[in-house]
């Protein structure tokens, strides 16, 4: 059994990881999914997912 809190960070975690793939080439629209992600934070891995955007966005 997996609680609802478990299955949303990952849901989050893996929306959120695809949305960069698919933008990755679009400085802007990783800026906002950025903006989102800070906003949520409920997110699993959050400092790793932070981490990435953060060296993208350098």
């Amino acid at each position: 059994m997996i609680s609802d809190y478990q299955k949303k960070i990952y849901r989050n975690l893996i929306k959120y990881s695809v949305q960069l793939m698919r933008d990755i080439g679009n400085t802007s629209k990783v800026k906002e999914i950025y903006d989102e992600i800070l906003e949520v934070k409920q997110i699993a891995d959050f400092r790793w997912l932070e981490e990435k955007m953060t060296e993208y966005l350098r």
